[in-house]
């Protein structure tokens, strides 16, 4: 049995907060812009015109912020009306495509799109895990369209607490079946509030033989200005799922799988509770894990045993295991074909992969082959 867990970083389109985050310039690059403008003794409607972008990208303007909009089916033409819609249908085929729709999110590249579904074709996972799946209709869609050879059935894709298109979804191929699913998202912490801004999720799966296993399907929260109050926020949610885990353990479910975006690399304090509290240990410490030797590599960055293992030291995405599953591991290992290494190439990547806003995710899949 393969599991195959990877950050997949949404599908088919993205919120336009993650995708801006990544090229907006810094509110001091515009106020120096604007300045430079506003200091101009003529100005041009080219210049008007981008001293209103500015204003609108520093927040000077009152804007609506309401992520819907109308649509409107006008003689086969479609229009776009700013609406608090909420009360009226999703705009869709059986309604004429009147309704409303989102346009806070924006279209993923179809190479992005191709480059998903490569590594997960090429791992073949009997159980795939993904993080960050915009919706539960994106997932079958993506499993039915784009990985029909491999067969996934019973795809359930379950929001996060923030509403950004991060939820998490859950599929397996023929011979194995999802009996349950139980998210721990409305879980508080110890002043009330949500404990998790995304969500944790224990799935228990069954195969034809009937070896059922435990996963723990996690995703923790990043970091943010605070970082100590980030590492907190995360040290209580590694604190939740090692208690979690030792409760399957005294219930005698020792087959268990903790799966997922830990958000912080190993060493960081916050993921403690998790990484050396319990007996837990990551695919990445077995004597199989296949090593992924990067290419062009110093001979000081050879000489560290996990780097030869293709494993980043800031590594944020692991598989852990039980010690009972820990034992059948027949092999395990990562995947960064999907990732584009830079021109100084690091690593082997897809051939049609050619520059950065290509790159399937910005982190590997992880995988692990369990006897069973």
């Amino acid at each position: 049995m393969r599991i195959v867990s990877f950050n997949i970083q949404n599908l088919y389109h993205r919120d336009s907060t993650l995708t801006a985050s990544q090229t907006k310039p810094s509110t001091r690059e515009l106020m120096t812009e604007l300045d430079e403008l506003i200091a101009k003794k003529s100005r041009k409607d080219i210049d008007f015109e981008r001293m209103q972008e500015i204003s609108l990208l520093l927040n000077l303007e009152e804007v609506s912020r309401h992520p819907e909009v109308l649509m409107r089916n006008r003689s086969g033409e479609l229009y776009f009306r700013n609406h608090s819609a909420h009360f009226l249908p999703k705009a869709g085929y059986h309604n004429d495509w009147n309704g409303w729709v989102k346009v806070r999110t924006t279209p993923i590249h179809q190479k992005c799109i191709l480059h998903k579904s490569n590594v997960i074709q090429e791992l073949q996972g009997d159980v795939l895990l993904l993080q960050e799946v915009e919706s539960q209709g994106s997932f079958r869609d993506f499993l039915k369209t784009q990985l029909p050879l491999l067969k996934y059935q019973d795809g359930f894709s379950l929001d996060s607490n923030e509403d950004l298109g991060k939820g998490m979804g859950v599929a397996v191929r023929p011979g194995y079946t999802i009996t349950s699913i139980t998210t721990y998202r409305a879980c508080k912490d110890h002043q009330g509030k949500g404990l998790f801004g995304k969500d944790v999720q224990k799935i228990r799966v069954v195969t034809d033989q009937g070896f059922s296993f435990i996963l723990l399907h996690v995703f923790f929260d990043e970091d943010t200005d605070d970082k100590e109050a980030s590492d907190m926020r995360r040290f209580q949610q590694a604190l939740f799922v090692a208690k979690l885990y030792k409760k399957l353990l005294s219930e005698e479910k020792t087959h268990v799988v903790v799966a997922g975006c830990l958000a912080a690399p190993g060493f960081c304090h916050s993921l403690e509770p998790l990484l050396r509290k319990t007996t837990l240990t990551s695919i990445a410490k077995h004597p199989k894990f296949v090593k992924s030797i990067d290419l062009d590599a110093e001979p000081s960055y050879m000489r560290m045993e996990l780097r030869k293992q293709g494993i980043a030291l800031q590594q944020k995405d692991f598989i852990l295991l039980s010690p009972e599953l820990y034992g059948r591991v027949k092999s395990c290992g990562l995947s960064k074909k999907g990732m584009y290494p830079g021109k100084s190439g690091h690593w082997n990547c897809y051939p049609t992969l050619k520059s950065t806003a290509e790159s399937a995710s910005e982190h590997p899949a992880l995988w692990v082959d369990l006897g069973l």
